[in-house]
């Protein structure tokens, strides 16, 4: 291994053990609830297995490795900090899972705004005239968040957790990072229009 390689690891190591040997408070309110949460959850098996497991030492053993468990979900949390959820991040996420935009008509036709992005938006981007049956996207992103709205047509958007059609102009889905994504089904006449926080940067696409 060359000096200038191994002085990286070092260094890698070295920023490692300053974060997990850290004091990570919880920065928000949705952040102290996920750890309470897991702190919960991990009661409620532990208060199962007492009610349910002869006194013994597998027992002891597994309320200790449950323990142990509980600990590791939540330094996983706390330690993430590229993944962290800001404050302005929920509030807004929390906002548009109606996945509404303003949007204001009268005689004159319609008008739909995006307003308080909780990033400064510094790329702007569509999709269109995609082949039939053709995936876009399959990766995600350590640091680049994104709004996505079809402004014609529609598309399928499948994360890990959701699955959301984007079929009007006034309905739109909000990406944090480390959030993979497909795209998938567009129609003939869809444009996806992509409001990103990050100039383009291909190491920062994760697949």
């Amino acid at each position: 291994m060359s000096k200038k390689k191994q002085r990286m690891n070092n260094d890698e190591l070295v920023n490692r053990i300053d974060n997990d040997f850290a004091y990570h408070p919880p920065i928000n309110t949705p952040r102290a609830n996920l750890h309470d949460s897991v702190r919960k959850k991990t009661k409620e098996l532990a208060l199962f297995f007492v009610n349910n497991c002869p006194l013994s030492r597998e027992l002891s053993l597994a309320l200790t490795n449950l323990e142990v468990a509980m600990f590791w979900a939540n330094s996983a949390i706390a330690r993430q900090q590229n993944n962290e959820i800001t404050k302005d991040d929920y509030e807004y996420k929390q906002q548009t899972q109606k996945n509404n935009l303003p949007t204001f008509q009268d005689e004159r036709g319609k008008l739909t705004v995006i307003e308080d992005c909780p990033f400064e938006i510094k790329r702007v981007f569509w999709i269109y005239e995609v082949p039939e049956k053709q995936l876009r996207a399959g990766h995600k992103h350590d640091l680049c968040k994104q709004v996505l709205i079809c402004i014609s047509g529609s598309v399928i958007v499948t994360t890990s957790s959701v699955t959301v059609v984007l079929d009007r102009p006034d309905k739109m889905l909000y990406l944090s990072v480390d959030t993979k994504i497909t795209l998938h089904h567009f129609s003939d006449d869809a444009v996806l229009l992509v409001l990103a926080s990050e100039k383009y940067d291909p190491e920062d696409n994760i697949s």
